[in-house]
């Protein structure tokens, strides 16, 4: 599952799934994207893949990212049911975060 780490003035929150709003960080304090999943502990079972071929060209999704904003972990694609979705977005120009994909395997739906 992937995670995202939230810093608010002194209090640091950890959130497993929901999305929060703020300031990103990673462990060196370099801000990250706050629209894209980061894997927990940088853990990632089916291998890291470099964000210049990236998940797509594989076929997979993205299910979250290495905090060096450089590795993506691949997933398989989820479908949109009924090909439903409010941004579709070509998987050339492609999103931070996929949702699901539409049944075509040319247009994502970005999170």
């Amino acid at each position: 599952m992937a995670m995202r780490v939230l810093l608010c003035s002194a209090v640091v929150a950890i959130g497993l799934g929901a999305v929060l709003r703020g300031d990103l960080v990673n462990k060196d304090g370099a801000t990250l994207s706050e629209s894209k999943d980061y894997c927990d502990r940088n853990a990632c079972s089916s291998g890291w893949v470099h964000k210049s071929s990236g998940c797509a060209a594989k076929g997979k999704g993205v299910a979250c990212w290495n905090s060096d904003d450089n590795y993506q972990c691949c997933e398989d694609r989820r479908y949109c049911a009924g090909n439903s979705c409010a941004n579709w977005v070509h998987k050339s120009s492609g999103c931070d975060h996929v949702k699901c994909w539409n049944s075509d395997d040319n247009y994502q739906c970005c999170a």
